[in-house]
């Protein structure tokens, strides 16, 4: 089975928000979740993907070339999913 099928929407929103952000305890903030499952679901990813997706020795934290990839599709993955929640595709559809 393929790691990266673990991976869920939830986890790439965190993500992402950290990207944006720089920061665990911003992105925890904007997301409404403690800086703990931040950290967690970055922990998550980097397990499933086997590899770093920030360097953290930085302030504010940067995308390694792994996370720089991730977050090409992430951001892609994440707003699709936030339009099939709308019915957006669905009114595409008909």
């Amino acid at each position: 089975m393929n790691r990266a099928v673990g991976l869920d929407v939830r986890a790439l929103r965190v993500f992402e928000a950290v990207a944006s952000s720089g920061s665990l305890s911003s992105a925890a903030k904007l997301l409404g979740i403690t800086q703990s499952a931040v950290s967690q679901s970055l922990s998550q990813i980097e397990e499933i993907l086997d590899t770093q997706v920030f360097d953290r020795t930085r302030r504010p934290f940067k995308l390694t070339p792994a996370g720089i990839a991730l977050s090409r599709r992430a951001r892609s993955i994440v707003d699709e999913m936030d339009r099939l929640a709308s019915g957006e595709v669905t009114a595409d559809l008909k």
